[in-house]
């Protein structure tokens, strides 16, 4: 019997001993082995673990790599999973962490106040970003092609944002850009189709070629008082946008800026935009309700409104002085379009493949001139009827209303000035003198007057040139023996 009991005693032994050994191998068999390492540039070092982490420690800048000489840990770019940066890095170099496909996060620390170009380029698994204000410089492409962000908000001091910053990141759905932001680049968020919404700051000037096209999911935009630029194509293709509001200052404009948006359907342009640009609103089948402001000055070339087949009605603010080239054709369903005496110049087949339409406007107008080489029919306006938008007299011109054409009382009539002489005749060119308006500038009167003829130089007789001798070799004597 005690024969057994010890035996027993012993199997509990063993049984104890291995309970508390198993949580101690668990553990043991958890850590993470350090698979590779080596150093990245002055002051740094990095280390790649079999758990997919890589760990960069140190201080300073990080190296710039290329895609043909990547980054020294490239070799596990397809396994890497998590990425730990120091706040002693200053900046993330370019191509870092390029076509890390496995990489689902990535914390910015403080103190990294730039991104390289393409640091994170194709980091197809990368969900979420989150960034220190202290980043600043986010370079281009540095997100471009990470296929599974689905949301970004630009740190606050970042300045602009780059060429191609977010090009064909495909899931993403919200953005947040500060208002530190003034520019944003050429193609920066180029296909990005799952875009639903998008706030541009009031302090962004420029907005690059191609940066929002084939944005398919935006549905509406309102473009800030502060745009002066919109590259060409910036916000083509946008398959879903229906509501357009307009409100920059905007002098430059590129072509095709809004070109192929067929289900935009209202659109808003603000008093401080200057002009249309050529083929701006190219086939956008869907669009109805149009405002322009008084601020426009012209209609561009190419089509501006070209295959509009849902417009109804256009009326052109009296501000407008030319309308380009093909600016209304195929816009089938045009029944009326109102046309002011401001405008002045036309290009070719206005309203081509517009069977329906009818022009308004007023007599002796050019519009009616114009109509009277195509087989559009024309019908005249009463002045009388007129709210009349006048244009002050000034030197050459009476009052004159914009809208109509209607005149009253007589041109101003320029004020001299004085001779004004902007260079005197000499021997080496002719002189020239104008008489200016004072009120608006123009050169009324001008005058060239003739180069002065050559001095020449005095003849000296032979008798006086030996008198000359003489007088030289006295002066000499008498200065040596002073």
């Amino acid at each position: 019997m005690r024969k057994h009991t010890k035996r027993r005693f012993s199997i509990l032994l063993v049984l104890v001993l291995m309970a508390a050994y198993i949580p101690l191998a668990i553990t043991a068999s958890a850590e993470a082995v350090l698979v590779d390492s080596g150093s990245c540039g002055g002051g740094l070092s990095w280390e790649f673990y079999d758990d997919g982490n890589l760990t960069i420690t140190g201080t300073g800048i990080m190296p710039n790599w290329t895609t043909s000489a990547p980054a020294p840990w490239y070799d596990y770019h397809s396994i890497i999973e998590t990425v730990n940066l120091p706040s002693g890095i200053i900046i993330v170099g370019n191509c870092a962490f390029y076509n890390c496909e496995s990489l689902k996060s990535i914390a910015i620390p403080e103190g990294i106040w730039a991104i390289g170009h393409a640091a994170f380029y194709h980091c197809s698994s990368l969900k979420s970003i989150t960034f220190s204000d202290d980043t600043y410089l986010i370079g281009d492409s540095a997100f471009a092609g990470c296929s599974s962000l689905e949301k970004i908000d630009i740190p606050y001091g970042a300045y602009g944002i780059g060429t191609q910053t977010f090009i064909n990141c495909t899931a993403l759905e919200s953005v947040t850009i500060p208002n530190s932001v003034k520019y944003i680049d050429e193609a920066a968020f180029y296909q990005c189709n799952s875009l639903k919404n998008i706030t541009i700051p009031n302090n962004v000037n420029t907005i690059g070629d191609r940066a929002f096209w084939r944005c398919d999911s935006l549905e509406s935009i309102i473009i800030p008082e502060s745009v002066t630029s919109i590259g060409a194509h910036a916000f083509a293709s946008c398959a879903s946008l229906k509501d357009l509001t307009i409100n920059g200052n905007i002098t430059s404009l590129g072509n095709y800026v809004f070109a192929y948006c067929r289900a935009l359907k209202n659109l808003t342009i603000g008093d401080g935009v200057t002009i249309i640009g050529d083929s701006m609103f190219y086939e956008c089948n869907s669009l109805e309700n149009v405002t322009i402001g008084s601020g426009v000055k012209s209609i561009g070339d190419g089509g501006a409104f070209y295959n509009c087949t849902s417009l109804k009605n256009i009326e052109i603010p009296c501000n407008i002085t030319s309308i380009g080239r093909g600016a209304f054709v195929s816009c089938t369903s045009l029944l009326s379009a109102t046309i002011p005496c401001s405008v002045t110049s036309i290009g070719l087949n206005l309203f081509s493949l517009c069977d329906k339409v009818t022009v308004y406007g007023y007599t002796g107008s050019y519009i009616e001139e114009y109509l009277a080489d195509y087989d559009v029919p024309f019908v005249a306006l009463d002045p009388a009827a007129c709210g009349h938008i006048w244009k002050a007299a000034d030197c050459t011109a009476a009052k004159t209303c914009l809208v109509c054409g209607t005149v009253e009382g007589a041109a101003l009539g320029h004020i001299a000035s004085d001779w004004i002489i902007l260079r005197e005749a000499d021997i080496n060119g002719a002189g020239y003198k104008y008489i200016r308006c004072t009120v608006c500038g123009a050169v009324l009167e001008e005058e060239l007057t003739p180069a002065l003829p050559p001095v020449e130089p005095p003849v000296i007789s032979f008798w006086q040139r030996i008198v000359d001798f003489f007088n030289m070799i006295i002066n000499f004597f008498r200065n040596l023996f002073s």
